[in-house]
């Protein structure tokens, strides 16, 4: 069974459900999706790591620097979640078009971490 973690964000509950459902459509074989939310993560003991709102903006307090969503920390929970073997990390705005399980077919186990760079917009 793969994991799948998902950011989450508060704003963009809809969206999760969205990515969620699309994953469970195309999957050939059973997923474990586990969306990332700050504060749960946070009464788990999991994470701890503060958070303002600037000037209508999140904050990191720490690396001084402006958020987007929440899950731009929560992210960093992923390895002390999932202990050995791979897992996937996505953002909550994905939509999965195939199985999300093709995907370990990339792998290359000389590697501890892999990412997909999104393409740049067309703005």
């Amino acid at each position: 069974m793969m994991p799948i973690y998902i950011g989450y964000d508060p704003r963009e509950a809809r969206v999760l459900e969205v990515a969620r459902w699309s994953a469970f459509r195309r999957t050939s074989t059973p997923l474990q999706i586990h969306p990332l939310v700050l504060k749960d993560l946070e009464a788990q003991g999991i994470m701890k790591r503060p958070m303002e709102v600037r000037d209508g903006r999140l904050w990191c307090p720490i690396s001084e620097a402006p958020m987007a969503t929440e899950f731009a920390i929560s992210r960093f929970a992923v390895p002390f979640m999932r202990q050995g073997g791979w897992a996937m990390f996505c953002d909550c705005d994905v939509l999965f078009l195939q199985d999300p399980v093709k995907l370990l077919d990339l792998v290359d186990p000389s590697y501890a971490i892999m990412a997909v760079k999104e393409p740049p917009s067309e703005a």
